[in-house]
């Protein structure tokens, strides 16, 4: 008696199994493959999926959250293969690859909510500690907080947040000047903040570090300078 073997195109091959889902659902090639990234072991959830004319939408339940992914109606052309990715705001959380069953979907449960929740395989999770070194700050996990300094040393690093993005900044003029700078001497304007006071016979400037030494000459003669003296 001749034996037939039925082999299975690996197009198909999800037609008998309920992977990535735990348990099986109509059509059985809906998903054919998954990748998540959650926090602490979380495995998602699918909890339904709305079918409408041109479109189905999916629920999952992440760690995130719930998360509804949009899919647009395909034609048979394009299948197997075609992936979604599941997104939370910025956050990446994972892809979705559909078979030929998101084509028979459309003509088995058309205008029908499937309320299924059915969890998916950990094997298709990839589990992240929350406290893992890759969301810590020198070393703290968690809520840090940054507190910048009392002095204008300490508060020459700065930072902007905006959402999840932290925008750093560094500027410090140094010591502030306690002292105002020169402005006149003797209503004598200066030049580049400097005023040149030039020796006479009688003043002599002598400067010493940032100070001036000034000098009186005496003469030699007391009529300079006792003139009431020798004319009175």
């Amino acid at each position: 008696m001749p034996t037939r073997v039925g082999i299975l195109e690996w197009t198909n091959e999800h037609s008998v199994t309920s992977y990535p889902l735990s348990k099986p659902m109509s059509p059985m090639d809906f998903i054919v493959d998954a990748s998540f990234i959650q926090f602490d072991g979380f495995v998602p959830v699918l909890k339904t999926v709305t079918v409408k004319r041109t479109q189905l939408v999916l629920a999952l339940q992440t760690d995130a959250g719930e998360v509804k992914v949009t899919v647009n109606k395909p034609s048979s052309a394009t299948f197997p293969g075609t992936g979604v990715t599941i997104q939370s705001g910025n956050r990446y959380l994972g892809t979705l690859t559909f078979g030929q069953g998101l084509v028979n979907i459309f003509t088995q449960h058309l205008d029908a909510v499937l309320k299924l929740n059915i969890p998916f395989v950990t094997s298709v999770v990839r589990g992240v500690n929350s406290k893992a070194g890759v969301f810590s700050l020198a070393g703290y996990s968690g809520d840090v907080d940054i507190v910048t300094g009392n002095t204008p040393q300490e508060r020459a690093l700065f930072f902007r947040q905006a959402g999840n993005q932290v925008t750093w900044n560094a500027g410090w003029l140094g010591t502030l000047v306690d002292r105002v700078p020169l402005k006149s001497l003797n209503k004598v304007l200066p030049i580049g903040n400097n005023v040149f006071i030039e020796d006479s016979d009688l003043i002599k400037i002598t400067p010493i570090g940032n100070n001036l030494d000034v000098s009186v000459i005496l003469p030699i003669s007391r009529e300079v300078i006792s003139p009431a003296q020798r004319y009175g």
